[in-house]
């Protein structure tokens, strides 16, 4: 939802409200995706990138300290990423703050 000048969001902990649109760059990706872009999260340490939104998904990759990530989706408390090569999976909020 939009106002002029704000959005109704909904955070990966389920808490909603309305934030400033000069917070958000909306934008529309290139990739064969085709997801719109929520912001960017760089990772926390060593994360797990996995094929699904849970643990119990398995590990596609290990990102490194400080990767920067496009954040394509939320769910729950994780994100739907793209890594800086190209591949998505998903990451634990917790361990990739949104910028």
């Amino acid at each position: 939802d939009e106002q002029i000048g704000w959005y109704s969001i909904l955070t990966p902990w389920q808490t909603d409200g309305w934030v400033s649109a000069s917070f958000f760059k909306v934008r529309q990706n290139l990739s064969n995706d085709q997801s719109p872009s929520l912001g960017s999260a760089a990772t926390v340490g060593v994360v797990n990138m996995r094929t699904g939104p849970g643990t119990g998904y398995p590990i596609a990759s290990k990102l490194s300290d400080s990767t920067v990530l496009e954040v394509l989706a939320l769910q729950g408390a994780w994100y739907k990423v793209r890594s800086p090569l190209g591949s998505t999976g998903w990451v634990a909020a917790e361990y990739a703050p949104l910028d």
